[in-house]
């Protein structure tokens, strides 16, 4: 969400979203809550992240039953949405943290630890590894676990400053 007050006030999420599609995400939000009880049926309603990784699919072979009701009663467009929204709040989250990377000053020597993710066999997940130079949009140039210089996505990245390895 926007922290500078004037842009935040820009953003108008009631009267340019709520006002004018209340049944449509009326009709989203079941999507919410059917989810969370084949999931998670004794648990407060929560998106769980590691039951959603693949939204594009999800949307698509729902695209190809929109206009249809699908087995649980809820509108295939209805899910449609939910992923399509799913989606652009993945992509927002990443986007903010590669602005956020820039904000936190990293450079050349500075250390980050590997969260895991990626396919690489070079990377041991909870590991320090050293920048070779600063992060450049959502990559990161480090020394990898064959002592070879490496780029690859930040977003495998915790990317706050670490003391040393």
């Amino acid at each position: 969400m926007e922290k500078n007050k004037q842009k935040r006030k820009q953003l108008p999420i009631y009267s340019g979203v709520l006002k004018y599609f209340p049944d449509a995400l009326a009709e989203v939000s079941k999507v919410s809550r059917a989810g969370n009880e084949q999931h998670h049926p004794d648990k407060p309603l929560h998106w769980d992240r590691s039951k959603s990784t693949d939204e594009l699919d999800a949307l698509t072979r729902h695209l190809l039953e929109a206009g249809k009701i699908d087995t649980d009663g809820i509108r295939h467009s209805a899910k449609i949405c939910w992923r399509a929204l799913a989606n652009l709040q993945k992509e927002l989250e990443q986007t903010n943290e590669q602005y956020n990377i820039r904000e936190k000053r990293l450079i050349r020597g500075d250390y980050i630890k590997y969260n895991g993710g990626s396919t690489s066999k070079h990377l041991t997940k909870n590991k320090k590894y050293k920048l070779t130079c600063e992060p450049f949009r959502d990559r990161v140039a480090i020394i990898n676990d064959n002592g070879t210089r490496m780029n690859i996505k930040n977003k495998y990245f915790e990317t706050k400053k670490m003391d040393t390895a």
